[in-house]
């Protein structure tokens, strides 16, 4: 639930924020930008309630970045669970699964997009395009395009399961297209021939 910007060069520590008002496994932020935990929340016998859940708010679902926006965007979950000596203990279901968008140079969010309750995990990684779309799957078998300034929709199609990488696009034969896998099967998408590129203006 928290975001870190380090200076990739030397490793300095540049910003510390917490993207998630929900997480309350820390106190504070310190000096190092590291936050300081809150031990009321370990694990004890009657459970302590801790957002977010073990997995985190977000975790390997790969994120993605646009340089025109300076937006870091990720998928994320609302949740909570009771952390107990026995174990993580009992799990505050469902989750509630957002897309925020990041400002990198303030770690504060711009905007956030829902994507719903339906499943379990969400694994959708993220890809930004340079021609102006952010791709993602949503919990309910989505498979999504929107503009990554404000997180508006422009685009979608139900797959029936949902989708479990990070979507990617290559271009053949002069034609651009997004492939993203959804559970076993492969799905890729392309603009009608002589449309273009895949940028926001060119939807309808």
């Amino acid at each position: 639930g928290y975001f870190f910007l380090l200076d990739r060069a030397t490793g300095e520590h540049l910003l510390t924020t917490k993207y998630m008002p929900e997480t309350n496994w820390a106190t504070g932020i310190d000096q190092e930008g590291r936050p300081i935990p809150d031990y009321k929340k370990d694990a004890n016998p009657a459970g302590a309630l801790v957002s977010p859940y073990p997995i985190g708010a977000t975790n390997w679902w790969a994120p993605s970045y646009d340089p025109k926006t300076g937006l870091v965007y990720a998928n994320a979950s609302r949740t909570w669970a009771y952390f107990t000596t026995a174990g993580y203990g009992r799990f505050r279901f469902p989750p509630q699964y957002v897309l925020v968008a990041i400002d990198y140079k303030t770690g504060k969010v711009r905007w956030t997009h829902a994507l719903g309750d339906q499943s379990a995990v969400l694994i959708s990684g993220l890809l930004t395009t340079d021609g102006g779309l952010i791709f993602s799957g949503d919990s309910v078998g989505n498979f999504l395009a929107m503009e990554p300034a404000t997180g508006k929709t422009l685009w979608h199609v139900g797959l029936g399961q949902f989708v479990t990488n990070a979507p990617i696009t290559y271009e053949l034969d002069g034609r651009q297209y997004i492939l993203v896998a959804a559970n076993d099967s492969f799905y890729a998408f392309a603009l009608p021939e002589g449309a273009g590129t895949l940028r926001a203006s060119s939807r309808k």
